[in-house]
């Protein structure tokens, strides 16, 4: 018989509540659930992946585009109706990818990606623009959305002396007239070139720290192509939280064709 994801880490939650969100103890575990978006209709965060993760303590820790890390403190019984919602809302029962419902031109790149009891859970991905509001978000399953509405109403603040992500994943696609933003101007800027003085990746997929990390963050915030190795790419970035292992993330789903 399987055993709720409630029942099964409540206990876990109780005995490491008291130490509470200030001392880390609770960034070592892997988090219980994930969700990674990009509102890139908007192009607020261009292509920056927004973060947030729910601790087994009930910690909720999210990564900000700019390095912030915000977060917030689920009490117990929060969290266990957290994760009965989770139980109830079947995702392995959804398709691994749903597709937008309206025209690319109105979402740009805007995906939403829902991992729960990482690393094992499912995993499912909505690719439209799920901003309260949006059409594809009152489309979307309702169990999804229900999640959606859970964790956007967590009260995260930032914390002083809190650490900051220093390290960031980033991943280059080919640039194409598809990836430009439907909100710039009418004459495309010209490509960056990857950061002067710095090393160049040797793959597709790299991390990076400090101050090129910045950077980088600043092209993919901006929906800029980069330059590099003689040719023009998208960059997408994805914040790490603290002491985060290097493994793929759910914002891997975005190398997934779109469909629809």
């Amino acid at each position: 018989m399987r055993v709720p994801v409630a029942s099964a880490v409540l206990c876990a939650g109780i005995l490491t509540y008291g130490a509470g969100p200030g001392d880390g103890a609770a960034l070592g575990p892997a988090p219980l659930l994930v969700l990674e978006r990009s509102d890139a209709a908007a192009r607020a965060d261009g292509l920056v992946a927004r973060r947030l993760a729910v601790y087994p303590d009930g910690l909720v820790l999210a990564v900000e585009p700019d390095g912030t890390l915000p977060r917030g403190q689920l009490r117990p019984a929060a969290l266990a109706d957290l994760l009965a919602q989770v139980e109830a809302a079947h995702l392995d029962e959804l398709p691994a990818i749903l597709a937008a419902r309206i025209d690319w031109f109105d979402v740009g790149d805007a995906w939403c990606v829902l991992q729960g009891s990482a690393p094992a859970g499912p995993t499912v991905r909505v690719d439209g623009d799920l901003r309260p509001g949006s059409r594809d978000r009152a489309l979307a399953p309702h169990g999804f959305v229900e999640i959606l509405e859970r964790l956007e109403s967590v009260e995260l603040s930032v914390v002083d002396g809190a650490p900051t992500a220093t390290r960031v994943g980033f991943r280059l696609e080919p640039w194409t007239p598809r990836a430009l933003s439907p909100f710039a101007g009418v004459d495309e800027l010209e490509p960056l070139p990857f950061p002067s003085g710095a090393e160049a990746p040797e793959a597709r997929e790299f991390q990076a720290e400090g101050e090129l990390a910045q950077r980088l963050l600043e092209v993919a915030r901006a929906g800029r192509a980069l330059r590099w190795s003689g040719r023009d790419w998208r960059i997408l970035a994805t914040p790490r939280f603290p002491r985060e292992a290097d493994e793929r993330t759910a914002a891997g789903a975005n190398a997934h064709p779109r469909r629809g």
